[in-house]
């Protein structure tokens, strides 16, 4: 699934030194490229985090960067990749989705 989402990412911006939240393109069918060449802004980003903690069926309350860490940290590896990977799908689902 990384794989078929980084190929949609602008050239030059799938090395390691590159951002990797990248803002997603608006306009519906103007390109082969998902994602535009400027990072994805904190409240957007922070707007995501919270929509993806909700379809996660994560515990209520102020979704933070520490919050999910510490709530992902108390998981095995093993459920820690499966959310993780849940939590990609979603965002992918959500931002390619008519409206």
């Amino acid at each position: 699934m990384f794989k078929g989402c980084s190929a949609k990412r602008p050239d030059g911006f799938s090395n390691d030194d590159e951002p990797f939240y990248l803002a997603p393109r608006t306009k519906e069918g103007c390109s082969s490229q998902w994602f535009l060449r400027q990072r994805l802004g904190k409240v957007k980003l922070g707007k995501m985090l919270k929509t993806m903690a909700v379809a996660a069926n994560l515990p209520e309350g102020n979704v933070t960067q520490t919050t999910l860490r510490e709530n992902i940290l108390s998981r095995s590896c093993e459920a820690m990749l499966f959310l993780l990977q849940k939590l990609w799908l979603l965002l992918v689902i959500k931002m390619f989705s008519p409206s």
